[in-house]
């Protein structure tokens, strides 16, 4: 990649998962600068949480992946 292009970026809901590593894997390879974010980063249930995430990472993604589950 040169200097003068900018790497496109993907936030990755549940990239911490099984699915969601393999999801940011194939992004890698593809050139996008992959975020992978599970519970540990934030709660998708709490607006406050995922706006405070928003706020300390960036509001700029190029692409979004929603590949979180509830699992028990």
């Amino acid at each position: 990649m040169s200097s003068s292009t900018v790497q496109r970026r993907a936030l990755v809901l549940g990239g911490r998962g099984d699915i969601g590593r393999a999801i940011v894997t194939a992004l890698d390879k593809q050139g996008l600068a992959a975020r992978p974010v599970g519970r540990s980063d934030f709660d998708l249930t709490k607006t406050q949480e995922i706006d405070n995430f928003l706020a300390s990472e960036g509001k700029a993604w190029d692409v979004l992946v929603h590949s979180a589950g509830h699992n028990q």
